[in-house]
């Protein structure tokens, strides 16, 4: 019995073996196997560094050019001042009339920092157009007409106009009330070596 279960397991074995030898190898195997042939071939690719996202980072600090910013450096420390510049190994910063060069690979990070007027304004719009939309319903529920309201008269106009006040205060009040939004990173280098 013993043995017509071995006998029984070799051809089982053998003619899947045989049967997978026969069978084409399909598109995602000839893929891979193509790739790693080309990775093998590729000459001195372990020893480069992915830079990976930094690199697009990097060279998008032209477009914030003229903003206020703070370089975190390896040799320099914190060095604050206006973004003037940027270059494939060096970024350009000026500090009143002076412009100071650093070098990239002293670079730990470049962050910049939203102004509160600007944060405070851009909620008091929000908030002026939600004080808008409850005029306009104010307006609906009088039946968009002039309606006395202890002896005066408050047009669709006044309404709006108050509640759009109203709205902006607001949102200007809330805004103000928050705790400073944290800094931007427009650039962070992903080897923390020497860095704070």
């Amino acid at each position: 019995m013993k043995a017509g279960q071995i006998v029984a397991w070799a051809v089982i074995t053998f003619g899947s073996i045989h049967a997978a030898d026969a069978q084409d190898a399909g598109p995602i195997a000839r893929t891979l196997t193509r790739e790693a042939t080309r990775l093998a071939r590729a000459p001195g690719f372990g020893d480069q560094p992915d830079r990976g996202p930094s690199d697009a980072r990097w060279t998008k600090l032209g477009r914030h050019a003229g903003e206020p910013v703070a370089i975190g450096a390896r040799a320099q420390g914190d060095v604050r001042g206006v973004l003037h510049a940027s270059d494939a190994d060096a970024v350009e910063i000026e500090r009143g009339t002076q412009i100071i060069r650093i070098a990239r690979a002293d670079v730990c990070d470049i962050t910049t920092q939203e102004s509160p007027v600007t944060r405070n304004a851009r909620w008091g719009a929000i908030g002026g157009l939600a004080g808008l939309g409850v005029g306009f319903m104010m307006n609906v529920a009088q039946g968009l007409a002039d309606v006395p309201v202890g002896g005066r008269t408050f047009t669709s106009g006044a309404t709006l106009a108050t509640g759009a006040m109203a709205g902006f205060t607001i949102g200007w009040l809330a805004a103000s009330s928050q705790p400073p939004p944290p800094p931007r990173f427009l650039y962070a280098d992903y080897d923390r070596t020497g860095c704070r």
